[in-house]
């Protein structure tokens, strides 16, 4: 642990500072008023912690540039301290692994919290960590974000709160040009959000997911990929361009209100996968060009909306709105659910979409509320989604084979779109067995349940000849080969394919019974993702597959 005095030149003011027992190379700075708190971030160093103290409420207009492998956060969690006021909040520029957590940040006239690149993409900011804040009461009025960042590259927003009464046409989380992020587990409200959005990449954003979030927005756009984005503040990787978002996912998704649910803008594929919208006042879903008549981004083309579930009502324009200059033929509808609460006809014509969907559900009554656990099902795969700012527990009605599979490095991601069990589990993972038939949910989380059977190696929900020819295939190796046993979910497996998985195959022939996750069964065909206690259980082949979680 450095001295004190090699921690700051700034003596009278640093001197106050409470230095707590920590690991060597690193020291935590507790801070008890404005002048300890700039001083600390003025001269804090790689695996320093500034910690404010408990209940402590600071001046915001904070700015500090070039940060390194720090850490701002509450000395005591359940007690956060409170930033609040100045234009920005928190502004952050050039900064490197910077962690902020467990802090309320309030009042702000313009950006709660702002981390850039400092007006240069050469020197984007990178591994960025905002778990567990409040960003409440940004002021109203103007094109103003709770958290914004702009060329930031490598991040993660998790298990935050984010609500502000008015925000006329700013953003919850708002993203220019920022890159290889995850949004995951967070409450937005925005009641009187105007023509805002909640969850908006744009401006060359690339390869970011948004999971599992609930959204509650009065008007403006819920989740929103893409947007509108001056000439001058695009920040493309390097060898890219031509668009205003890319390779963007949402899935887990609980969204209610907003003028409309989801919005393609300016971007060439992208995916809605998987969530629940409810009660949009205009249209479920816009596919818009806000970039008109530019010979150098994108038309909208080529999305995804699948396995959804909308529940929609009479007062709704349409179920899509379309905008010029787009391609909205070329997006791809499978597997949604749709419901319209006063009584609209339930079928495909009715909600005049832009192309042919396939294997959709109308008409069965999936409403639910929105704020309790959300249970999505896909043959083996159960996932439970807490939007809620309580713990709730969810009990099954058998165990069975069950596993509660947990991502062992943030690097682990669950893809529900996958077409097998290795494109839905990517990293490294582990799986243990149920024990409980009462599954516990922390405030704002998810969990994902597997039935894994011993012998379904492919992960198709049955034990078959796919799983024989995997063995037979790869007999007497170590490694199963091929995209359908990379996860090997289906076990036993002790490291060399052999007579323990010809056995696993053999006397598990034809499947078994898979898991009654709600105890209710309803006939084909229904959305390829049932909602549990919503349209009834989906049934399956009798049998389960390998691997999954928390995102």
């Amino acid at each position: 642990m450095r001295s004190l005095l090699s921690v700051s030149a700034a003596a009278s003011v640093f001197l106050s500072l409470v230095i707590v027992a920590c690991p060597v190379g690193a020291t935590d700075l507790v801070v008890t008023n404005d002048a300890e708190l700039d001083a600390a971030l003025s001269s804090a160093q790689p695996g320093d912690r500034v910690l404010l103290s408990p209940d402590g409420v600071f001046q915001g207009g904070l700015f500090r540039s070039g940060l390194t492998g720090v850490t701002l956060t509450s000395q005591d969690p359940s007690r956060p301290a409170t930033i609040t006021g100045g234009t920005t909040n928190l502004q952050l520029s050039d900064v490197t692994d910077v962690t902020i957590s467990h802090l309320i940040f309030d009042g702000a006239a313009v950006n709660g919290i702002n981390i850039d690149d400092g007006g240069s993409f050469d020197t984007p900011s990178t591994g960025i960590g905002i778990d567990s804040v409040t960003v409440q009461n940004l002021a109203g009025g103007g094109n103003h974000d709770s958290i914004k960042l702009s060329g930031v590259t490598g991040f993660r927003i998790e298990r935050s709160v984010i609500t502000t009464p008015n925000s006329a046409s700013g953003s919850a989380i708002d993203m220019v040009g920022s890159h290889h992020g995850v949004i995951a587990n967070n409450r937005i409200e925005y009641p009187n959000s105007g023509g805002g959005s909640g969850i908006r990449p744009k401006g060359g954003s690339k390869d970011i997911r948004i999971v599992a979030n609930r959204l509650d927005l009065g008007q403006g756009r819920p989740i929103q990929f893409g947007g509108s984005t001056g000439p001058e503040f695009f920040r493309f990787l390097p060898g890219e361009g031509g668009y205003e978002a890319d390779d963007i996912t949402a899935i887990g998704n609980i969204v209610t209100g907003g003028d409309n649910s989801a919005s393609f803008v300016n971007i060439d594929g992208g995916t809605f996968a998987f969530n629940y919208f409810q009660d949009p006042a205009n249209w479920v879903l816009r596919i818009l060009n806000e970039n008109s008549g530019s010979p150098t981004i994108v038309d909208t083309q080529n999305g995804s909306f699948r396995n959804n579930a909308v529940v929609y009502n009479d007062a709704l324009r349409r179920i899509v709105n379309i905008g010029p200059e787009t391609l909205p033929e070329t997006l791809d509808f499978a597997g949604n659910a749709w419901f319209n609460s006063d009584g609209g006809p339930a079928d495909q014509a009715a909600l005049q979409l832009p192309s042919v969907e396939t294997g959709g559900t109308y008409g069965v009554d999936i409403r639910q509320d929105p704020d309790a656990v959300v249970r999505f099902e896909e043959g083996p795969l159960l996932w439970l989604v807490n939007p809620s700012l309580a713990p709730q527990a969810v009990t099954l009605p058998e165990v069975g084979l069950l596993h509660v599979a947990t991502p062992q490095n943030v690097d682990a991601a669950f893809d529900p779109t996958g077409a097998n069990q290795s494109e839905r589990f990517l990293g490294d993972w582990a799986f243990a067995p149920l024990s409980s038939p009462t599954v516990n949910l922390e405030r704002l989380s998810d969990v994902v349940l597997v039935a894994i059977l011993p012998g379904d190696y492919d992960g198709s929900g049955q034990v078959e000849q796919g799983d024989l020819d995997i063995v037979l295939q790869n007999w007497g190796t170590a490694t199963f080969t091929g995209d359908e046993a990379a996860l090997v979910g289906g076990g036993p497996f002790d490291g060399t394919v052999d007579q323990n998985e010809l056995d696993g195959v053999l006397q598990n022939w034809g499947g078994a019974a898979a898991p009654d996750f709600d105890g209710a069964a309803v006939p084909e065909p229904v959305a390829a993702l049932a909602l549990l206690g919503l349209a009834g259980r989906r049934t399956t082949r009798r049998v389960s597959a390998a691997c999954v979680p928390s995102c």
